[in-house]
């Protein structure tokens, strides 16, 4: 048996990912894309998960495909289990010239879906505010742009607690004020407006 490896003149994570999107939803081009503002604003605050630089860009693809691939199964379990699509995957959301575009809407009760796909320990979702601050200012975001206070938080440790190393899936349902809504939305306008993209 002879075993070679295969040279692809695309890379695996491109494939996956396709050559524009990070998500399976559309998105347009030319637009202020709430990705971009909670990005910037990690960054801002130093919550870059790869600030030290020791991750580089081709392992970073295969992080993002790994997620890519856990939105749309997670997507598609859902289209399967429910007839009556009691979570759509809708087009962009804008407001005040942002743009959004949550994993999926549950039509009722009305409210936000969101996956995540993490190797962190599972653990580290008992300290939300901590690890997931990102995670937090997306949601409240989408909550706002769609009217809804309320977001489904379904994320994939792919090793769990690590003790041992099995993965899981953990989800939350998170309630939000309206004041936390109202207050968040202001930090992302305002950021955006410092930057000079609004």
């Amino acid at each position: 048996m002879i075993v070679s490896p295969i040279d692809h003149p695309t890379p695996i994570s491109e494939l996956i990912l396709g050559p524009e999107n990070e998500s399976a939803t559309p998105r347009s081009t030319g637009t202020l894309h709430l990705s971009t503002i909670y990005r910037d604003l990690c960054k801002s605050a130093l919550l870059d998960r790869h600030r030290n630089g020791d991750v580089t860009e081709e392992e970073l693809a295969f992080y993002g495909a790994g997620g890519f691939m856990w939105e749309w199964v997670f997507s598609m379990a859902y289209a399967r289990a429910f007839t009556d699509r009691e979570v759509i995957r809708t087009d962009e959301w804008e407001l005040d010239g942002i743009v959004g575009s949550p994993d999926g809407v549950r039509v009722d009760p009305y409210r936000v879906v969101e996956t995540k796909f993490r190797w962190m320990s599972s653990n580290k979702l008992d300290a939300l505010e901590r690890y997931f601050w990102p995670e937090l200012v997306q949601m409240k975001s989408y909550c706002h742009m769609i009217g809804s206070t309320e977001a489904e938080l379904h994320v994939y440790f792919v090793n769990g607690d690590y003790k041992p190393p099995i993965p899981t899936v953990r989800s939350l349902l998170l309630d939000f004020t309206p004041e936390e809504l109202d207050d968040n939305w202001n930090m992302v306008r305002s950021h955006a407006e410092r930057r000079g993209w609004l």
